[in-house]
């Protein structure tokens, strides 16, 4: 540190809530009412209403086929995008394992079409 720099003092905070208990909520996706909105080279992308949030989400879905390599080019993709944050982004929440899916925003329009 430069000579001139003034001390100071660190402290170190204690936390003053503690959790006792937590509870888990089960959302079940209405995932019987997907439609289907456009697919590319890895994924298939459908849209459904969520009656808990009570708005539409975006799902994600790998196609059956992919190779273990394009699996992990789909997980990373998804790893990605979790961690960018920006207004122009489209949000992305969890990854489903076993399905290889995972759950995001849902926008209805884009630069050039409007989803109905």
């Amino acid at each position: 540190m430069p000579a001139h720099t003034e001390k100071l003092e660190i402290y170190y905070t204690i936390p003053i809530f503690f959790p006792q208990s937590s509870i888990k909520i089960e959302n079940k996706n209405n995932t019987a009412d997907l439609k289907a909105l456009g697919s590319g080279s890895y994924a298939n992308v459908y849209r459904y209403y969520d009656s808990f949030y009570l708005k539409n989400f975006a799902l994600k879905r790998a196609k059956k086929d992919l190779n273990a390599k394009e699996i992990e080019r789909f997980k990373r993709e998804h790893e990605q995008m979790s961690m960018l944050s920006s207004p122009y982004i489209l949000e992305v929440y969890g990854y489903n394992e076993k399905d290889n899916e995972y759950v995001m925003e849902f926008m209805d329009s884009s630069l050039d079409v409007t989803v109905g």
